[in-house]
């Protein structure tokens, strides 16, 4: 006995894309939503993350009917829905939620803050001009966000209150986006209001360099400095970048603040290179620098403009820089390194670097991290200081010039000038200073 069962299952397909896909965008519809929705909610409590729904409702949509046609309305949908689905994640869901807004659930956020920059980019999207023929606007959006806790289970709350705060958001601040909870929706204004300082800082040139010598052990001489950014915040004064660097991070700003202190660090390489007193520099590069794959041309830019011999850069990639990350920027690491500029591994010691790792960067230098350094004292264990001697066995056997950071005490750096550890940086030597002060310490 045999049955075709062809023409059933195509018909089982089309039912099911007529009642969870939107016809008109091709996107997920309400009713699809509420199911993945439901499987996030539970995703996120078995992994710990944490989930976002924001609710995008077009401004004035129904004036462009109203004055124009349906027709323009429709496809002033599907180019709103084209732009969106461009500019959100793979792992977040796009949805049809209504005549003229859409969903956005945003999942695996690792903190709330998470939320502001995938939220800022789906805004910047909308807010592009639009034209359709004689039609031409400038498109604007009102957002409404739930942030849900660990207690919201049910996929209903969540869409209630992204809707109650889109209200709110529409009758106090249109074009812009609200969250539910007051105590997140100020929390998250704050943050934006840093987040533009830093943009108007990189604009207004309010980052400054200091430069912290490294010290060869066996002999006190200053062969390298490391760049440090500082931030001259026009009201609260010289901050470091405890302050603000996880900040830029989040924004996704790193890149252009690595351009910023690779530019100005080779124009002060370049300088006391004319000084005859040449100091190589390194320049620490963020997770999201590396990830831009840009990081080749810059750095060769420079070295061209201000004719920088490649030896007197270095570039520091921190080992706490996800495994991946490092892996797919090895290649462009070996094209940096192939110029002749320095490559090291900062932060040694605190994440999960193994040898063979280790062994396919591309390195000249392994920087050990201070939280090895600062637990050596007078009452120093036996364990600590074979732990020490270790890891500098590894970096020697690599071949890589080895230095320890954060050496505050005389009796730290004899200690590691006992087990032969290549070089030392800290506030013995010297606190990260200006540029002026630097040759004062050779």
């Amino acid at each position: 006995m045999m049955k075709d069962v062809t023409q059933s299952k195509q018909r089982a397909t089309e039912l099911w894309r007529l009642a969870h896909v939107d016809a008109l965008t091709g996107l997920p519809n309400a009713q699809l939503l509420e199911d993945r929705i439901q499987q996030a909610l539970l995703h996120a409590r078995r992994n710990g993350t944490q989930v976002a729904l924001a609710i995008l409702d077009l401004d004035h949509f129904k004036f462009v009917e109203r004055t124009f046609s349906q027709r323009h309305g429709e496809r002033l949908i599907i180019e709103v829905a084209r732009r969106l689905r461009r500019s959100v994640r793979r792992t977040d869901t796009l949805a049809r939620f209504g005549p003229d807004s859409f969903a956005l659930l945003i999942c695996d956020l690792p903190n709330e803050r998470a939320a502001l920059p995938v939220l800022e980019k789906a805004l910047a999207a909308v807010h592009e001009h639009y034209s359709d023929g004689s039609l031409t606007l400038k498109l604007s959006a009102t957002v409404g966000v739930d942030m849900p806790g660990t207690g919201v289970r049910a996929q209903g709350v969540v869409v209630k209150r992204a809707l109650e705060a889109l209200a709110r958001a529409k009758e106090s601040e249109r074009g812009s986006f609200k969250f539910y909870d007051d105590g997140l929706n100020a929390k998250m204004r704050t943050r934006l209001s840093l987040e533009a300082e830093l943009r108007r800082a990189l604009l207004e040139d309010q980052f400054v360099l200091h430069y912290q010598p490294r010290v060869q052990l066996d002999n006190g001489a200053i062969n390298s400095v490391e760049a440090l950014v500082r931030w001259g915040h026009p009201m609260r004064g010289l901050l470091r970048p405890a302050d603000f660097v996880p900040l830029i991070e989040e924004a996704q700003l790193g890149p252009q603040l690595f351009q910023w202190t690779l530019e100005r660090a080779c124009r002060q390489a370049k300088r006391w290179q004319k000084q005859r007193s040449p100091r190589r520099v390194a320049v620490n590069v963020s997770p999201s620098a590396l990830e831009s794959g840009e990081m080749t041309d810059q750095v060769h830019d420079v070295l061209s403009r201000y004719d920088l011999h490649p030896g007197l850069l270095e570039l520091e990639i921190s080992e706490r820089t996800g495994q991946d990350t490092l892996d797919a920027a090895a290649e462009e690491l070996t094209e940096v390194r192939s110029m002749g500029v320095h490559v090291a591994l900062d932060d040694f010691g605190i994440a999960h670097s193994s040898l063979t790792q280790l062994r396919g960067l591309p390195l000249d230098g392994l920087k050990i991290d201070r939280s090895f350094i600062s637990r050596l004292g007078a009452d120093t264990g036996v364990e600590e200081i074979e732990l020490l001697r270790a890891i500098i066995a590894l970096g020697k056997s690599l071949k890589l010039r080895v230095t320890a950071e954060g050496i505050e005490t005389k009796e730290q750096n004899s200690l590691l000038r006992r087990l032969n550890c290549d070089d030392g940086q800290g506030f013995l030597y010297s606190h990260p200073v200006p540029a002026e002060y630097v040759p004062a310490f050779a």
